[in-house]
């Protein structure tokens, strides 16, 4: 291999190395298409609403927890939780990218448009609480929440929010 190209090759490590370890401290970046405008771009894309558009309220600080929870699930839910240890040690935005606010990577844009609804994995109609738990059990190999618990309702109440402005029975 001539030495430019081996040069290249250790400058394109380097650059990926230290990128990798700013996100490890510093966490990830806000996203670039989040808006205070609407939900919509004009490619008909859904947009998250933008974390500074919470609510000042008791509300908005449910809803702030529960986005904290869908971070760090692990931190909270996990093997070592500080809440309970129920689950495997994953995050819930490990398969919801961004926290659930990231097109096509199963975001929680139509969770407030479409829930309750008819799954044909369980032949009923769920309700948000009972597809969370339906994660818990599968995905993170763990037990169910109650569903009337704070961290239930905050996950829940952050779903919603995501979800806000998209019209009912509208599927992203």
């Amino acid at each position: 291999m001539p030495k430019g190209a081996a040069l290249l090759i250790l400058i394109i490590f380097a650059a990926g190395a230290i990128v990798f370890y700013l996100v490890r401290i510093f966490g990830e970046p806000p996203l670039p298409h989040q808006t205070s405008k609407n939900s919509y771009l004009d490619e008909g894309l859904w947009v998250a609403p933008a974390e500074k558009e919470i609510p000042v309220s008791a509300e908005g600080e449910r809803i702030r927890y529960g986005r904290e929870l869908i971070a760090h699930t692990a931190r909270y839910l996990g093997p070592r939780g500080t809440v309970k240890k129920i689950s495997n040690g994953m995050n819930c935005q490990n398969c919801h990218t961004y926290a659930g606010t990231h097109n096509f990577g199963n975001p929680f844009s139509a969770v407030a448009s479409t829930y309750p609804k008819f799954r044909d994995r369980s032949g009923r109609i769920e309700s948000v609480e009972f597809r969370v738990n339906d994660c818990m059990q599968r995905s993170m190999n763990g037990t169910m929440l109650d569903s009337q618990s704070r961290e239930m309702q905050a996950m829940v109440a952050y779903m919603k929010w995501v979800g806000k402005d998209v019209p009912k029975t509208v599927r992203p």
